[in-house]
């Protein structure tokens, strides 16, 4: 994880606006330390990375939610906040 961190998430190509979302969204974690991120978060950075292209893509939160709560592939989960408690 520390490599990934360190080394690999620092490189221009890590994220890239042509990954499929969700592979992004893993990447962000990893770039993060799998540390949790809120939604608006994960938008933000995808939002910075996703605009460096010749056709930016846009991924509305409601989305972003839907396709968060049904993954069965890269392990993600909600991580309890506050407002949840």
């Amino acid at each position: 994880m520390a490599l990934i961190r360190d080394c690999c998430s620092k490189a221009q190509d890590f994220i890239t606006p042509y990954l499929p979302i969700m592979e992004a969204v893993f990447r962000v974690f990893l770039a993060n330390d799998n540390q949790p991120l809120a939604l608006d978060e994960i938008e933000k950075v995808l939002e910075t990375e996703f605009a460096a292209a010749d056709r930016p893509r846009i991924v509305p939160l409601e989305i972003l939610q839907l396709m968060l709560d049904s993954d069965s592939y890269y392990g993600l989960r909600r991580y309890p906040s506050a407002e949840d408690e």
